[in-house]
């Protein structure tokens, strides 16, 4: 999360926006499937993580912001 947090900080001051989107990389082993651990293969997907920094946002308000936005977005990796 203050990974996301910083990164989205970085994007937003070089891009001049206050909307940003960047790439989440996750291990798509998390799937419901049985014997998911044992199956040989490349299952990592990236999925879109969008960040809206609002004027005056302090850095507590902005990192709780990410991991509700995080915590939301588990079910569709």
């Amino acid at each position: 999360t203050l990974i996301r947090a910083a990164w989205s900080l970085l994007l937003s001051r070089y891009t001049d926006q206050t909307d940003v989107v960047f790439g989440n990389t996750v291990s798509g082993r998390a799937l419901p499937l049985p014997g998911i651990d044992s199956l040989l293969g490349c299952f990592i997907n990236t999925v879109p993580f969008r960040v809206s920094l609002k004027p005056g946002m302090s850095v507590i308000e902005l990192v709780t912001v990410i991991h509700q936005s995080a915590q939301m977005m588990v079910p569709f990796e």
